[in-house]
């Protein structure tokens, strides 16, 4: 079908088809044109006044996080909720858009398509899947809709909601096939990308740096009104900054030190050594018996007869284990913690209770595998000596926190200078001066332009604390042209510049169709750089010319020999002559053609896609019902 439309797209139908998508993501703006009803309990989104359902946001995550449970397994617990529920809002509206495009296009899916996407499976099972009904699915016999029915009661939906499913989901698939039908190359383009990334091209480039052009410039000098005329139009880049003067007192948790009992250091070891004082995990060592994964029936066997005697389990592995260096040692590993060995593996291990015990059979990378216990050993920890002076540190600094915050706030709210200076003088506050800082002069610095004049304010970093009082504010200003004249001048003389340069540079494009670019170069003072045989395809050398300045992301776009083009940079301007252009090679090209039609098809795509979803998104009213989303995080 795709062959078929594509086919009829050519020329100037391409043409219409991208004018019709455009329209399609403009009218994403008007007002909606059917409004439809929802079925999904309290709302909990709307696009363009069109209510998304509780009931469906809840089905949308949940079919998330069965996604991410199949993914990571046991790891898909630390996936961040917030970000799984952004997620899942943002493909609720990109797939509403889609539907309200294909409502206000007239895409719609008519019965026999229904008909024809109920029978295929590509289609069908991401839908059953989304509503957790895949039960009702057989490879064989298809959808069984009695099951079906059931698992749609139990979810609040008939039939009917899901034909409707299946409908809207046909018509934004008929969107997205637009699309992809937009990434269509013609065959003129493909021969134009072709001469431009496959074909080796030689080029000469003249170069004018603006150095020459601001000497000249400097040279000639500049007048009064012409420097004032030129920093009234930019004073703001002339502008300086608030600056602020302040002082800021620094405490540390010495000056704040009590004493500490024995039972408050043993409290605060009981507490955290389970996660700051392990010295060694828990390790298990165990015997293993591998064999190949295609090999269930030797396993099985082997299951059997160590379920009857597990004394033989050595014996076994010798004679059975593919792990020849363990196979040796009756299948011993050395002891290990959780996490050293795979998933599977370690879950397996470390669910043996007794020594002796035999696991099931697993299946892991290597194969097929059994696992028994031969020795647990305990978990051990630092001894409370080994880390008293890191208890005591913790503890100090806790402290130290408390207290300061405590006590730096109420001098805070007294704002009384005597208060302060005796707060400063009791826990020993050592001064840093502050005169008329930039917010940009240091992280420390930057602080000090959230507060206010003369207010004591505080604030702690790592295991320090700080007091600030600003004294001064010096507000931005524009100063007077004498005191900042000199820069002026070297703007006003690199603007000159910059401009003569453009006026020459469209001097020398004009008149390199017919003059040779080195006689040009003496003229106007340049010079030349030859480029040959560069493809577009020469990453290496595209990026080693681009540092040296040379527009080559201009010149690989030239096609006729004889073509010119100019550009302008910050450090100068250059004159870009294609000279030669390698042979196009007809059966080359019809070699390459496929694979560039397939880059440029998603090149277009990508585009045509982020531009969709912006356009949709900015034209749209979106809202969410944020009482229940934070009810549902538990906020």
């Amino acid at each position: 079908m795709i062959t078929l439309i594509r086919s009829k797209i050519m020329g100037a139908h391409a043409y219409l088809m991208w004018a019709f998508v455009i329209f399609v993501i403009l009218s994403l703006g008007l007002p909606g044109v059917m409004q439809k009803s929802s079925n999904g309990g309290p709302w909990i989104l709307k696009v363009n006044d069109q209510e998304i359902g509780y009931n469906t946001f809840v089905r949308a995550i949940q079919t998330q996080e069965q996604i991410a449970r199949q993914k990571y397994g046991p790891m898909a617990n630390m996936i961040n909720q917030k970000a799984l529920y952004t997620q899942t809002l943002d493909g609720l509206v990109y797939a509403e858009l889609l539907d309200q495009t294909a409502q206000k296009a007239r895409v719609s899916a008519s019965g026999c398509s229904i008909e024809s996407a109920l029978a295929d499976p590509r289609f069908i099972i991401p839908i059953l899947a989304q509503l957790h009904a895949l039960p009702a699915y057989s490879w064989q016999t298809g959808i069984d809709m009695r099951m079906l029915r059931k698992i749609l009661s139990e979810k609040g939906m008939t039939i009917a909601d899901f034909d409707n499913e299946v409908a809207k989901a046909l018509s934004q698939d008929l969107i997205q096939q637009m699309v992809f039908i937009a990434g269509y190359a013609p065959s003129f383009e493909l021969r134009s990308e072709y001469k431009n990334s496959m074909l080796g091209k030689s080029f000469r480039v003249l170069t004018l740096p603006l150095s020459n052009f601001v000497a000249a410039e400097q040279a000639a000098g500049a007048s009064k009104p012409a420097l004032q005329a030129f920093f009234d139009l930019h004073k703001k880049n002339y502008s300086e900054p608030e600056k602020r003067s302040a002082t800021v007192w620094e405490f540390t948790p010495a000056t704040f030190a009590s004493a500490l009992t024995d039972k408050q250091i043993e409290s605060y070891y009981e507490k955290h050594k389970e996660a700051a004082f392990v010295q060694d995990p828990v390790k298990i060592q165990v015997r293993r018996i591998l064999v190949g994964a295609e090999d269930r029936a030797t396993a099985q066997t082997l299951k059997a007869a160590l379920d009857v005697d597990p004394t033989l389990f050595a014996k076994k592995a010798q004679e059975h284990s593919l792990d020849k260096a363990s196979a040796a040692n009756g299948g011993l590993l050395q002891p290990f913690a959780r996490g050293t060995h795979e998933s599977a593996f370690d879950k397996a291990a470390f669910l043996l209770n007794a020594p002796g015990a035999i696991s099931d059979i697993i299946t892991t990378k290597d194969g097929l595998e059994i696992l028994q216990l031969v020795k647990r050993s305990s978990k051990t920890y630092k001894p409370l000596t080994a880390v008293r002076t890191e208890i005591i540190d913790a503890l100090s600094l806790k402290h130290f926190n408390d207290a300061f915050e405590l006590e730096g706030k109420r001098i805070a709210r007294q704002n009384d200078k005597n208060a302060l200076e005796a707060f400063v003088a009791q826990h020993h506050g050592v001064m840093i001066p502050y005169k008329n800082v930039t917010r940009e002069s240091s992280v420390q610095a930057g602080r000090l332009f959230g507060l206010q004049l003369d207010m004591p304010t505080l604030f702690i970093e790592k295991d320090k604390g700080y007091i600030a009082v600003v004294t001064a504010i010096e507000p931005s200003s524009i100063p007077a042209l004498s005191a900042v004249e000199s820069r002026v001048a070297k703007d006003f003389f690199e603007d000159q510049a910059a401009k003569k340069l453009a006026v020459v540079l469209q001097e020398i494009k004009a008149k390199a169709a017919t003059e040779d670019l080195h006689s040009l170069a003496q003229q106007y003072k340049g010079s030349v750089t030859t480029v040959k045989n560069l493809k577009g395809t020469d990453t290496a050398s595209i990026e080693s010319y681009k540092k040296s300045g040379i527009p080559v992301e201009t010149m690989v776009q030239l096609e006729m020999i004889g073509a010119v083009s100019a550009g302008q940079t910050a450090t100068g301007g250059s004159v870009v002559k294609l000279e030669a252009l390698e042979k196009f090679d007809t059966k080359q090209f019809q070699e390459a053609k496929s694979s560039l039609a397939a880059s440029l098809q998603q090149e277009r795509m990508q585009l045509t896609l982020v531009g969709f979803i912006a356009s949709a998104r900015r034209n749209a009213t979106i809202k969410q019902n944020d009482a229940l989303l934070n009810n549902m995080r538990g906020q």
